[in-house]
């Protein structure tokens, strides 16, 4: 199988895949996606099948098996050596904010950087594109800052 650039992908379909650590969310593609076309700040994984399910194992790369490529924007841990696929949602956004969750993806797509300096613009009413683009380098360099407050991450009930 060929690899297909990411732009050029046109089966994505939105999962959420369930590891032994938690949920990710993301684009699925039946096609093996050439990794230098992946934008910055997204990272793509490899899905492979098995006798007994589609998504048995997500890992950096598959060679044999090769279902399809997820791309998502958290990094998974120990991707190198092969995860095991507890489960998959297909489909998962629904509801009311739907069409624009969906618009927000797209966004985040095909611009992350104008996309989260746009999302600190409105928050912080900071306007100014030298400092914007300056908050947008320290967020990209540090563990630590999230741009949606911590508090969503810990009074969930278990999202994280």
């Amino acid at each position: 199988m060929s690899l297909v650039s990411y732009r050029d992908v046109n089966d994505f379909q939105y999962i959420t895949i369930k590891l032994s650590d938690g949920e990710y969310f993301g684009e699925f593609s039946s096609m093996r996606i050439d990794r230098k076309t992946i934008p910055y700040g997204l990272h793509a994984y490899d899905i492979r099948h098995d006798e007994e399910s589609w998504f048995a194992e997500l890992k950096k790369f598959v060679l044999v098996n090769h279902f399809g490529t997820f791309v998502t924007r958290t990094k998974i841990p120990d991707a190198e050596k092969g995860r095991h696929v507890e489960s998959v949602i297909v489909d998962p956004i629904s509801g009311k904010s739907e069409e624009y969750i969906m618009k927000l993806l797209e966004m985040q797509n095909s611009d992350y950087q104008a996309f989260v300096q746009a999302l600190i613009a409105i928050e912080t009413e900071i306007w100014d594109d030298n400092r914007l683009n300056d908050l947008y380098q320290q967020y990209m360099s540090s563990n630590t800052w999230h741009l949606i407050n911590d508090r969503f991450y810990e009074n969930d009930g278990g999202f994280t």
